[in-house]
C-alpha cells in the first residue's frame, strides 16, 4: 500500500504544484497570459480524455501497467514545462501533464481496489487522499519557496518529474498482494 501512496505523489502533488505557479512560470518563460490560459484548458481537456482512454484500455491491460505508463508521461510533462516557452513545447507540456494525471488517477482507483478489495476500499482510498492532499500542499509551498531563493520554479518542477520517474519504477516492480485464504475445514459424510 504505501508503495502504491508513493507511486501517486509525483503525479498528484506535480498537478497541484503546476496549477499553484504554473501560469506564473509560463509567463516568466515569455508566454503571453493568453497563451499560458490555453496551455492551462489543454491540460484539463487532456485529462478528460487520459481519464477515458486509460479506462478503456483499463478493461484489457492491466490497470498497474497503464498506471506506470501515466505516471511515465506525467512526469515527462512536468520535465518539458520547465523549458515550455514555445507553442509545441507548450502544448505538449500540457497534454503529457493532464492525460498522465487523468489516466493514473482512474488506474490508481482501479488498482486500489483490486489489490485491496472493496471492503478495504473506502479507507484505503480516503488515506491515499489525504497523503496526496497533503503532499500537494507541501509541493507547491516548495515550488514558491524554490522560486523565491533560486528565481526559477525548476528544481521544483524538476523534483517533480524525478518523483514521478520514481513512481513508474515502483509501479513496474510492485507486485498485487497475496491474501492468504481461509481454509474452511473439509468433512466427508
Amino acid at each position: 500500500l504505501w508503495l502504491l501512496m508513493l507511486s501517486a505523489l509525483g503525479f498528484s502533488g506535480g498537478l497541484t504544484q503546476f496549477m499553484a505557479h504554473g501560469v506564473i512560470h509560463l509567463k516568466d518563460l515569455g508566454n503571453s497570459a493568453e497563451a499560458a490560459a490555453h496551455a492551462f484548458s489543454v491540460l484539463v481537456i487532456s485529462t478528460l480524455i487520459g481519464k477515458i482512454v486509460l479506462g478503456v484500455f483499463g478493461d484489457r491491460v492491466e490497470p498497474r501497467w497503464l498506471w506506470a505508463g501515466a505516471t511515465a508521461i506525467f512526469g515527462l510533462g512536468m520535465y518539458l514545462s520547465v523549458t515550455a516557452a514555445s507553442g509545441p513545447t507548450l502544448y505538449i507540456s500540457a497534454i503529457c501533464m493532464g492525460a498522465g494525471f487523468g489516466g493514473g488517477l482512474v488506474c490508481m482507483m482501479t488498482v486500489m481496489g483490486n489489490y485491496f478489495g472493496s471492503k478495504a476500499y473506502a479507507s484505503i482510498i480516503g488515506l491515499t487522499m489525504a497523503v496526496q492532499t497533503t503532499v500537494g500542499a507541501a509541493a507547491s509551498y516548495m515550488a514558491g519557496d524554490f522560486y523565491v531563493r533560486f528565481g526559477s520554479y525548476a528544481p521544483a518542477f524538476y523534483s517533480m518529474a524525478a518523483l514521478a520517474l520514481a513512481g513508474t519504477v515502483i509501479l513496474c516492480i510492485v507486485r498485487p498482494p497475496r491474501h492468504e485464504r481461509a481454509l474452511s475445514p473439509v468433512t466427508l459424510g
